[in-house]
């Protein structure tokens, strides 16, 4: 959900990606179990992204890559949406702000969050993981 593979224009390997200032549960984590959504944030990551043409853009404020040596970046798709963004707002990712990263970028992830929690999207449905996160 928060980490993607991509190929990039410029390498025939391909790259792990970090999505800057999010946060998603859990899937594929050997040293932990799947955790609620789960597998709902990683299905619509994959859906979403996989086969397409993205756009990687990095935060001035951020750190280019983290210590798994995995690019931290916004990504952007085709139609411009930023992605990152769209897991926060449609309840997939909650707002992850600890590190390094721009002030407002912090605010707005931070606003979609609350109003993701506030209309039970996702994670924040009382339905789904006793709407607890």
């Amino acid at each position: 959900g928060d980490t993607i593979e991509v190929k990039l224009d410029s390498q025939v390997a391909t790259a792990k990606v970090r999505l800057l200032g999010v946060n998603t549960p859990e899937s594929v984590d050997p040293r932990k179990g799947v955790e609620c959504f789960g597998k709902e944030a990683s299905g619509f990551a994959a859906a979403t992204l996989e086969g397409k043409r993205v756009k990687l853009i990095e935060d001035p404020q951020a750190d280019n890559v983290d210590k798994y040596q995995r690019l931290l970046r916004i990504v952007i798709l085709e139609d411009e949406t930023d992605f990152n963004l769209l897991l926060v707002q449609r309840g997939y990712a909650n707002a992850y702000l600890d590190f390094p990263l721009d002030k407002q970028r912090k605010a707005q992830l931070s606003q979609a969050e609350t109003e993701a929690r506030e209309a039970g999207l996702g994670l924040w449905s009382t339905s789904t993981c006793s709407g607890t996160k």
